[in-house]
């Protein structure tokens, strides 16, 4: 990836709320990014209001919504040992090896670690492949440029990564997404998750 130009309860907002609102809106923004029919839209609003209103309401996540656990654990079985709780599963990260090691691997990395190099251009003025792992710039992106990069390559002169969007299901782009997710630290993690919120507030 290259630079670029669950139900819950919610009532009066905490720690865990404002976790389980991060995981829903996390999967409805993937949700868009695929462009799938999308029936939660009001769920978003709501959530993303949870932390700042004392509101109660039952919001029930998208059932589309890729392997997305039956009940939206504030505990979202984060398989680091991360301290933030953060959006996917267990599930997610095991189906997104997967396919980082069939697909991923020979470019990025066996553990996400990109070339030495990544910031150099070669002879044809491309960038070789970043590190996928919180060192390089994929936290900068929010998750429709995320799914955008792996589904059609990245922009023009940027670097050489085909397109997976013909090979990869919606599920396998959101597991590899996940699977990279987890090598990062916590500190690059909720810098990134910042920037996906002000992507979305932006985007409605």
């Amino acid at each position: 990836m290259y630079p670029s130009e669950a139900s819950a309860t919610v009532g009066p907002p905490s720690e865990i709320d404002c976790n389980v609102r991060d995981f829903a809106v996390a999967m409805i923004v993937i949700d868009v990014a695929l462009g799938r029919t999308i029936v939660v839209a009001v769920a978003a609003s709501v959530l993303m209001s949870a932390c700042s209103d004392d509101a109660g309401s039952v919001v029930t996540l998208n059932e589309t919504s890729p392997k997305a656990p039956a009940s939206a654990s504030a505990e979202a079985q984060t398989p680091t040992d991360a301290a933030t709780p953060r959006w996917y599963t267990v599930e997610h990260v095991a189906q997104g090896q997967q396919v980082y090691e069939a697909n991923c691997a020979t470019c990025h990395g066996s553990d996400a670690e990109g070339v030495t190099h990544w910031r150099e251009r070669d002879a044809n003025g491309n960038l070789p492949p970043p590190p996928l792992n919180g060192t390089a710039h994929t936290w900068h992106h929010p998750i429709p440029v995320l799914v955008n990069q792996i589904k059609n390559g990245p922009p023009a002169g940027m670097g050489t990564m085909p397109g997976f969007g013909d090979q990869l299901s919606d599920d396998d782009i959101v597991g590899v997404i996940a699977w990279v997710q987890s090598k990062w630290p916590d500190e690059i993690y909720t810098t990134w998750l910042d920037i996906n919120r002000r992507t979305q507030s932006q985007n409605q």
